[in-house]
């Protein structure tokens, strides 16, 4: 084994240099300073407590949070952070095994390029991915958008694989994994003009329909479960979104600011660094890809010539199937009424890595000495964004164990019910119930406590007497690891489901 990695390595010294180099960076920029740097206050907390508080005391969640609309996700996501509990690495347990997550998806890039572009592609993807800043910035994350670049990615290796061999197998596990996005964040509904592609470019065989249903079908069982026990409840609240509720409220969504503003300064958080890098690689790609469109038949005249060729062209095609299914997104999400926040272009990670890689490698083979200086200009300033992610996050982990140890100090031997402020408890009182939770202090018949960030950004806490809590005016909100699990996923057992209009 030592003897064939030194012959590749003499065969090819440059690839074997960007191989190091790329895991060198992604290592460095991933856990650099690993414990003040993930992001755990808030959803992240939120998301991991309850699947903590599933995991010890053996139970399944049925269905998932609801999101910023009237129905919820599935339980996909939880039962993930459910297994993640059975590796023994401690209280950031579902942290290390997101950022492991971060380098599968490295690799799965490099494979993605592959496919496309051959080894010069891939690697050239991978390098960008390892400095990506949006990619840096989600290895540190555990809320469910966090798990959107990743299926995204799986979606479009089985998107060209399917192309490739139109095998059953491969509508099956795209029609799951483009499914289970969905269900696990409703954003990326976006990944669905990778199946209209795959349908529209493959003329599949009804054996390919059925198993591509059949994939797609399986996440969607626990809402058939649970719509089934509850007069159909989250199909009719999705219904009165579509038909109704999007557009109860009225947000400015101009072509010109969507395509001009929205998409360069996304761009730009994947790769570029800022929004006119990334307003350039956007301008370069659509033109590189109109010219290879438009010699399309010269260019695949031009490389009859030997089987390497073919493969190219082979590859390009496998291109424009990505790009294609990108663009038809992009399209699909300039009709989505509401406001747009960062974690919607999640589902974009992959594409904008692939295609970025693919411009860079068009303009290079254009014109070498442009290709270099654009190169050197991405990488600059992507690198430069990455860099500023080495800062601690606002709230760390040792943020909430100084917090955690004052309590425990002034009341030593106790278990606490923990109660965040309703205007900002929630960013300290998740993480500190779950870190509680861990060493086996939190509990609803605890002491109960208080927490809030204050305005300079300090924590505080108080002992809360039982009567500030009666009452629909409460200022505290429960945020201890059953009550997180119950409300979010068993609301329904005290509560039950009733439609606008029962």
């Amino acid at each position: 084994m030592t003897g064939k990695f030194k012959k590749f390595v003499k065969k090819e010294p440059v690839f074997s240099l960007l191989v190091a180099v790329t895991i060198a960076l992604a290592a460095f920029f991933r856990f650099y300073d690993y414990f003040d740097r993930v992001y755990i206050y808030s959803d992240h907390a939120l998301f991991v407590q309850a699947a903590k508080w599933a995991f010890d005391n053996k139970t399944i969640p049925q269905i998932g949070p609801f999101v910023q609309a009237p129905f919820f996700t599935g339980p996909w996501w939880l039962w993930t952070l459910e297994i993640f509990f059975i590796f023994p690495f401690g209280v950031l347990t579902p942290w290390y095994l997101m950022s492991f997550l971060s380098f599968l998806f490295i690799y799965l890039i490099y494979r993605l390029g592959e496919e496309i572009g051959g080894k010069r592609l891939g690697i050239t993807a991978a390098f960008l991915a390892a400095i990506s800043p949006a990619q840096i910035d989600n290895s540190f994350a555990t809320w469910n958008a966090a798990a959107d670049p990743l299926l995204a990615l799986i979606a479009l290796i089985l998107l060209l694989k399917f192309f490739e061999t139109r095998r059953a197998i491969y509508a099956f596990f795209m029609g799951f994994v483009v499914s289970l996005a969905v269900t696990i964040h409703f954003q990326t509904v976006l990944l669905a003009p990778i199946i209209l592609v795959a349908l529209a470019t493959s003329r599949p065989k009804l054996k390919n329909l059925f198993f591509l249903g059949l994939g797609g079908l399986i996440p969607l069982l626990p809402f058939l479960y649970f719509d089934l026990r509850f007069d159909w409840f989250e199909v009719r609240r999705i219904y009165d979104y579509l038909t109704i509720g999007q557009y109860r409220i009225y947000v400015p969504n101009r072509w010109l600011t969507y395509a001009g503003v929205y998409w360069p300064t996304s761009w730009g958080a994947i790769v570029g660094g800022n929004k006119y890098i990334g307003g350039l690689l956007i301008a370069l790609l659509a033109l590189f890809s109109l010219w290879r469109l438009g010699s399309w038949r010269r260019y695949k005249q031009s490389l009859r010539s030997s089987s390497f060729d073919e493969l190219r062209t082979a590859g390009l095609k496998k291109f424009f199937l990505v790009a294609g299914a990108f663009a038809l997104a992009v399209v699909m999400f300039r009709y989505y009424r509401g406001e747009r926040f960062f974690y919607y272009s999640h589902f974009a990670h992959p594409a904008v890595i692939v295609l970025s890689a693919w411009t860079l490698l068009e303009v290079y083979k254009y014109k070498k000495i442009i290709g270099l200086l654009l190169a050197f200009v991405v990488v600059s300033f992507t690198f430069k964004e990455a860099l500023a992610n080495l800062k601690p996050r606002d709230m760390t982990l040792a943020n909430i164990t100084a917090l955690k140890n004052e309590i425990y100090a002034k009341h030593p031997g106790e278990k606490f019910d923990i109660y965040g402020c309703v205007y900002s408890g929630a960013l300290v009182s998740h993480p500190l119930a779950y870190v509680m939770d861990f060493e086996d202090r939190n509990s609803l018949d605890g002491l109960k406590i208080g927490v809030c960030q204050k305005e300079d950004r300090s924590f505080g806490w108080t002992e809360i007497l039982p009567e500030t809590l009666e009452g629909g005016s409460s200022p505290w909100l429960n945020e201890s690891g059953e009550n997180v699990y119950k409300t979010m996923t068993e609301w329904w057992k005290t509560k039950r489901p009733k439609f606008y209009y029962d």
